[in-house]
């Protein structure tokens, strides 16, 4: 018998969220990385007396040119990774159809008055006002 959840889509439920808090606290890592690295690079360049230091502050400022491109790709796909109730809602989305809504209101409609039924039998009956079935009248 084939399962009516996959046990790999339940993993990747439970995983999802793991994977969207790591991609965004790289991204944020190597965002805070580049602007760090950026400033000092730049304070460097304008403080330094001497070329020597002015070549170490251009050195410090083009590392931080070289972590944008990850830091793009994280922040990126830390964007476009769905959270685990999107990726539930995306699931159930999937199986609803016009075909399964009309059976669903069907159904619930005729549930609907067997148990609005049974609860006023169930009232009648707290009452003490238990409902006879009715006899057919006899023509004497």
């Amino acid at each position: 018998m084939e399962p009516i959840v996959s046990p790999w889509f339940i993993y990747l439920i439970m995983v999802i969220g793991s994977i969207k808090t790591l991609l965004t606290i790289g991204a944020v890592v190597l965002g805070i990385a580049v602007f760090v690295l950026f400033v000092v690079g730049l304070i460097e360049i304008d403080c330094a007396w001497g070329e020597d230091e002015k070549k170490k502050g251009r050195i410090i400022r083009n590392k931080s040119k070289k972590f944008i491109l990850p830091f793009l790709i994280l922040l990126v796909l830390a964007i476009l990774v769905p959270s685990k109730k999107t990726v539930i809602a995306m699931y159930v989305a999937n199986f609803v159809t016009t075909d399964n809504v009309i059976k669903a209101i069907e159904t619930g409609g005729n549930f609907k008055d067997v148990i609005k039924k049974d609860i006023i039998e169930i009232i009648e009956a707290m009452k003490g006002e238990k409902v006879q079935p009715e006899k057919p009248e006899s023509n004497n």
